[in-house]
């Protein structure tokens, strides 16, 4: 369904074989119409062109981005009330916080120590504030609880049944236009239960696309809303565009570390980092190029300082490659009158903006783009996946599933590493105010008398708990969870492999100081002398069936991991969902002091065909060390006052009074 040159809507309803095909003719008519409206709206050439030039086509064709950066600031106070930014912000400092005290214990090293983790970036990269709130907003927008849903066919609005595309219209009613829809498609229901289409606008406008019942699409939806929640975000991000490629993603500009009171390193002076908020990607430009199969002829990243050329950041082809890439999209015009199209964008984003050119170092960074160092093309290929945003189908008939026509087939992509783990920091135990869900509970009956719960606490020994897992979690089910004390909730890692682990380590307070009284440093030891695992609420398959149970001391003499204990119980052993095992640590020889613990899980019920591994409760039993610390010091005091001639019956009494008195409720929590 388009509009007639009058104006009213006609049907040109093709004979179709398939929806496959449908839709390839609707992409047709649709950058059809969007080419016939850019070339419409562009009155005047800028720079002095003449008429019969290739800049106005040029111009017509690079226009749009412009629009999308002035939305970008001008949508700020509606996408801050949207997003909870400020507890995104707060919980990646703290992270980052922790981190920082943990490595600095570490002796500089990598947090984890032991090979368990491999990190994507630097450990400074990982450490820059800007970095880590750009994954951190990257990781919202895509599996937040408020976050965005990909869009191939809408459910029908009838029904909520499947559709099928059958047409688009520029006809808009009032609420789209006023997201600026730039067209609808429109799909039936596939069951044919009303005759009237399901519509699907595609807005342009930031705060529409944020408002809660949107928050849908695809790449053009995606990049547009990241684009400005980074920006509200008080980030410098660009929009960025493959002209001839049809996809669209997101920059950030990351400056050098000793503009933040760093020491420089990695990111020196600064650069752009490639984020794509539809593919989860960091950091990875050559992902169409390797990735995709799919080689840009032009990319142009639009800024609030200008427009810029950056196809070099995203191709790693040769430049009789890239001309004949540029020739065959339509784009060979000279390198002279790309600049001056370039220039005038530049001079029109500028006056739109209010923000003026661009530093020496982001100039800088455009004029030579750092691409990652890969061993040849079929290495990157191999270690970059095909497109993961779309259903299949579609993803084909865009060839953007793997290599393309001439490099053979796609050979099966590994998944993505995931990120290197951060410390999270859990929540204050529940007991300390009001009792969560199976907090309460007794100890095991295989628990050592005298052992507690190892748990946060604010008066705490060790000074807070953080915990870590190997792999990523859904939003709501990290690695907290395991640690919370209720049945109800669980900690939940997809993505499985083997050795897959969860861990649990004390140290200072990490950020801000945190709780009084923690001295920087190694944290108290503890003794684990008991654990129980609680069966998750759903899916046998993902019950740990085979582990072991890990100690270490922080400290660049700490060692390595140690071995506390080892099962094989087999699939089944925990039987019903919610049920818990409790296991003892071997007395003798007496289990080592150790300040982290990691439960490291070898095999889960359900096998090679299990998705992840999950876990309800994770509950450490350990020496009640404040009692220990308590009975030692009454003792001590009992020894001063009998060699000072007091009865020892009295010296007892008194004694048992001094320390209390002495230490008040710091014993014994």
């Amino acid at each position: 369904m388009r509009g007639g040159d009058d104006g009213t809507p006609h049907d040109d309803t093709r004979h179709l074989h398939s929806d496959e095909t449908l839709a390839r003719c609707l992409q047709a008519e649709e950058d059809e119409a969007l080419a016939k409206a850019l070339a419409e709206s562009l009155a005047v050439v800028d720079g002095g062109a003449s008429s019969g030039d290739a800049a106005p086509t040029l111009l017509a064709r690079l226009r749009p981005g412009v629009s999308v950066v002035a939305r970008h600031l001008t949508s700020s106070a509606q996408v801050e009330a949207a997003v909870p930014l400020a507890r995104i912000r707060a919980d990646v400092l703290d992270a980052l916080a922790i981190e920082s005290a943990f490595r600095a214990l570490d002796g500089g090293g990598g947090g984890g120590g032991g090979g368990e983790e491999a990190a994507v970036l630097s450990v400074g990269e990982r450490e820059h504030p800007t970095l880590a709130l750009t994954a951190a907003l990257a990781a919202w927008i895509k599996a937040g609880p408020a976050g965005f849903t990909w869009v191939d066919a809408p459910p029908c609005a009838a029904c909520g049944g499947p559709t099928a595309p059958c047409g688009v219209t520029g006809a808009t009613l009032p609420a789209e236009a006023a997201g600026l829809a730039s067209r609808v498609e429109l799909f039936r229901c596939r069951a044919g239960c009303s005759p009237t289409p399901t519509r699907f606008p595609r807005l342009n406008c930031p705060a529409a696309l944020w408002h809660a019942s949107h928050r849908r699409g695809r790449c053009g939806e995606w990049a547009n809303a990241f684009g400005a929640l980074l920006t509200a975000a008080g980030l410098d991000a660009r929009h960025v565009c493959d002209v001839a490629g049809d996809h669209v993603w997101c920059e950030v500009w990351v400056g050098g570390r000793e503009d933040e009171g760093g020491g420089g390193g990695a990111l020196a002076g600064g650069r752009w980092v490639h984020v794509d908020p539809c593919e989860g990607a960091l950091d990875t430009p050559l992902l169409y190029e390797a990735g995709w199969g799919k080689a840009p002829a032009l990319v142009v990243a639009y800024g609030r300082q200008g427009v810029a050329d950056v196809t070099r950041r995203y191709s790693a082809a040769g430049e009789a490659e890239l001309a004949a890439c540029r020739a065959a999209a339509g784009l060979e015009a000279g390198s002279g009158r790309l600049g001056a199209a370039l220039a005038a964008l530049s001079r029109e984003v500028r006056a739109a903006t209010g923000a003026g050119p661009p530093g020496p170092a982001r100039l800088a960074a455009d004029a030579a783009p750092r691409l990652p160092a890969v061993a040849s093309p079929a290495a990157a290929a191999a270690a970059l996946p095909g497109r993961t945003s779309g259903a299949a189908a579609w993803v084909a008939s865009r060839s953007e599933g793997g290599p393309g026509p001439g490099r053979g087939p796609a050979a099966p992509a590994p998944p993505p590493a995931p990120p290197a783990p951060r410390y999270a920091r859990l929540a204050v135990a529940a007991a300390a105010a009001a009792p969560a869900s199976g907090s309460t509970r007794a100890p095991p009956a295989r628990v050592p008398g005298g052992a507690v719960r190892l748990q946060a606490h604010p008066a705490s020994r060790a000074c807070g708990l953080h915990a870590r897992a190997s792999a990523p979690s859904p939003p709501g089910e990290g690695a907290g969870r395991a640690f919370d004390g209720a049945d109800s909730t669980k900690w939940l890692a997809f993505h499985h492999r083997p050795d897959a682990w969860l861990e649990v380590r004390l140290g200072v307070a990490a950020a801000g100081g945190g709780v009084p009284g923690c001295a920087a440093g190694p944290p108290p030891p503890i003794t684990l002398v008991a654990y129980t695992l609680a069966a998750g609420a759903d899916a046998p398959g993902r019950d740990p069936a085979a582990w072991v149970v890990e100690g270490r001391r922080s400290g660049s003499g700490g060692g390595g991991w140690i071995t506390l204990d080892a099962r094989s119980p087999g699939p089944g052993a925990f039987g019903a969902r919610g049920s818990a095992l409790t296991f003892t640590i071997a007395a003798a020889p007496a289990p080592p002091a150790v300040d982290r613990v990691r439960l490291r899980i070898e095999r889960v019920a359900g096998g090679r065909g299990a998705d992840a591994v999950q876990l309800a409760r994770w509950e450490l039993w350990v020496e009640d060390g404040a009692r220990a610390a308590f009975a030692a010091a009454v003792r001590a005091e009992f020894d001063v006052l009998v060699a000072r001639g007091l009865a020892p019956n009295a010296a007892a009494v008194a004694a048992l009074e001094a320390v209390t008195r002495k230490e008040g409720e710091g014993w014994g929590s």
